[in-house]
């Protein structure tokens, strides 16, 4: 790379990794309700420039343009430069971070936290290793491991509370996209598309356990043991408005 190659190529991998730890920041931070939205335009930034600083060290800075033109290329370009099967599920995670980034701020609900936090969870990872192989940059320099976990709101969609809650077209378009990422998860079973952290607390008579714990009869605190897990809504099924009934 020439000088004029390099001084690019150093500003767009210092935005790139601080629109990164922008998009973490911003969704696991508690005090904002739409993690989505604000998680996926920083990720979507982050990916386009790490690409376009790959992109220009291998092929070198004209190769970021259009032919003929002083615009550069989109994040959907420089996927298809640099990662060439449409198949994968790398690309297959990308298109549905473009989707949401592209998708009005209108239709973005909060209840897409539920169903798209997968999807940046994966994104989230996929960047991690991608830098390092496309670029030699090791993301643990910037941010602990640890912190690369999102925290993902996993309860189930309530499409009763969501019909009520909104008009017809918003609803619509969030059932719309949320089966089209389960169906995708499903058949491609694969953490580059799709991934979660789950905690599970379970009572076992191994010695190898994470936790363990005692049970005190003299303790201040009453707990009891649940041996099977109970779905709230299934144990009590009514609304108000069908108790009434």
């Amino acid at each position: 790379m020439n000088d004029q190659e390099r001084q690019t190529y150093d500003r767009l991998i210092r935005k790139a990794q601080e629109a990164f730890l922008l998009a973490i920041e911003l969704y696991n931070r508690p005090t904002i309700q739409y993690h989505v939205e604000g998680c996926s335009f920083f990720l979507y930034n982050a990916w386009e420039l790490m690409l376009k600083a790959h992109i220009i060290e291998r092929y070198g800075i004209g190769e970021i343009y259009y032919p003929g033109n002083t615009r550069t290329l989109s994040l959907e370009d420089c996927l298809k430069k640099v990662f060439t099967n449409s198949k994968d599920p790398l690309r297959r995670n990308m298109d549905k971070l473009i989707d949401v980034r592209n998708t009005s701020a209108h239709f973005v609900v909060p209840e897409y936290e539920s169903f798209y936090g997968p999807i940046l969870q994966a994104s989230v990872e996929n960047f991690d290793r991608q830098a390092r192989r496309l670029l030699g940059i090791e993301v643990s320099d910037l941010i602990p491991e640890n912190y690369l976990v999102l925290s993902v709101r996993k309860s189930a969609v309530d499409e009763d509370e969501c019909r009520a809650r909104y008009d017809p077209i918003v609803l619509e378009k969030m059932l719309e996209k949320r089966e089209g990422i389960l169906t995708t998860a499903d058949e491609l079973d694969n953490r580059k598309f799709s991934c979660t952290y789950v905690t599970e607390l379970r009572s076992t008579k191994k010695g190898d356990a994470d936790h363990t714990f005692r049970i005190a009869e003299s303790g201040d605190v009453p707990v009891a043991i649940i041996k099977t897990p109970v779905e709230v809504k299934n144990k009590y099924p009514y609304r108000p408005s069908g108790v009434v009934k």
